[in-house]
């Protein structure tokens, strides 16, 4: 069996997911290769696309979709994927001769909406966020405007005047992909039912499949030696959060500042209050509302420093307006590190509320600073909740236990489908 991933990057959430899923396959004897339009890491078993509009640092393709994105369609944290540049990836992916070709995030150049549906191999389509199901953007508008959810699931059109450029994305989406040969996969409960009720997904078969984790890198640790490394404070409540620039806004962190000026007024003085701790690229001004000393680390690109940081703060706080299964929370947990956030999207299939962290009702900050105190006060007198967050990593985030889930996966679509005939 030969399994060609499909990612547009081999960094961020998406490419750190599906580089765990491959590397998980390949340590059980599946022939896997990630293909990629950009690389950026030494790895024999990923393969950068060559030539044509998917080469460069970043991708030509990629740069002008962003571009294009970011001015027909400015709202919200992230630009707008139209997919509509067909690059050489599909010609690429083809040559490998693959049995199976497994799609991560392949929108900004890498693959078009069109190309998507002219792939001859079985599609198997891991979802790490909504575009495939809306037109052209990562997350419902609901969400970004701060809206309550549409249910079942209905493509909220950006407004005037960019309404004709999304019907025109979803239209070509509803056409390319008719007849589209793919199992789709959630890493979520909540995306696979955003996906059934979907029109462009209607009747497709679709299953859960979690992301993996690497457990030999996110554990836990000396908890003060660890907090020696990165100079932070031995007696403070540490509370960590990590964003991207373009993602600080869907990942809440005004809802973290609110509750934390909370919590800091329910727990005496300065020197008993909280430190937030923030790692990634997005801009900490917004942390100042809490009123906590905010200690800001910038990106941090070695795994095993960000499991170490993990591992050192008693906390991981992801108060989302939406996300799918974010790798942040399952590396928090294999760190041995509970997390609170809201009852949204993936997190209570990662979060049992008082087994390994809490979850507030969504976006109450009143409850989330409760949360906040209730973790602190279990995890300091018996730690229970962050080794019953690294016994669930164990027991169903492993790379062995993820990667036997998709090989029978596979297995399973070439007995059931023929690849197709023409291009």
């Amino acid at each position: 069996m030969k399994v060609v991933h499909a990612c547009t990057y081999d960094r961020g959430g998406a490419a750190n997911a599906a580089r765990q899923i491959h590397r998980g396959l390949l340590a059980a004897g599946v022939d896997s290769t990630l293909v990629v339009g950009w690389k950026t890491i030494d790895d024999a078993t990923v393969r950068e696309v060559p030539g044509g509009l998917c080469r460069g640092s970043p991708s030509l393709a990629a740069r002008i979709e962003y571009r294009l994105g970011r001015w027909f369609c400015p709202f919200g944290p992230k630009p707008w994927g139209p997919a509509l540049l067909p690059g050489t990836a599909l010609r690429f992916i083809e040559r490998l001769r693959p049995d199976v070709v497994h799609l991560h995030w392949v929108a900004h150049g890498f693959l078009s909406i069109e190309q998507i549906g002219r792939i001859r191999a079985p599609v198997v389509w891991t979802m790490h966020d909504m575009w495939p199901l809306t037109p052209g953007y990562g997350t419902r508008l609901e969400a970004i405007a701060g809206l309550p959810s549409l249910a079942p699931f209905q493509p909220l059109m950006p407004g005037p005047p960019f309404h004709r450029l999304g019907r025109n994305v979803w239209q070509r989406k509803l056409r390319a992909w008719r007849d589209l040969d793919a199992v789709l996969v959630s890493p979520s409960e909540w995306l696979a039912e955003e996906a059934r009720c979907s029109e462009v997904f209607r009747g497709r078969r679709v299953v859960t499949i979690p992301n993996p984790v690497a457990l030999d890198v996110f554990r836990s640790g000396n908890r003060a030696a660890l907090r020696r490394e990165f100079a932070l404070p031995a007696d403070r409540p540490l509370v960590l959060f990590g964003s991207d620039a373009g993602a600080g806004f869907l990942k809440g962190g005004d809802f973290l500042a609110a509750a934390l000026a909370k919590v800091g007024t329910r727990m005496g003085g300065p020197a008993r209050r909280p430190l937030l701790v923030i790692f990634g690229t997005t801009d900490p001004e917004w942390a100042r509302a809490s009123g906590c000393e905010v200690v800001a680390l910038g990106m941090i690109d070695s795994p095993a420093r960000l499991a170490s940081l993990y591992a050192a703060c008693d906390v991981f706080a992801c108060p989302s307006r939406g996300d799918n299964l974010p790798n942040t929370v399952l590396e928090s947990l294999a760190s041995g590190t509970p997390v609170v956030g809201f009852r949204v999207g993936g997190l209570p299939d990662l979060v049992e509320d008082g087994v390994n962290g809490f979850l507030a009702t969504p976006f109450d900050t009143d409850e989330l600073a409760e949360a906040l105190i209730r973790t602190w006060t279990v995890e300091s007198r018996d730690g229970s909740l962050g080794r019953a967050g690294r016994a669930r990593a164990e027991e169903r985030w492993s790379s062995a236990r993820v990667s036997e889930q998709y090989r029978e996966l596979y297995r399973e679509r070439l007995s059931s489908s023929r690849p197709k005939s023409g291009q």
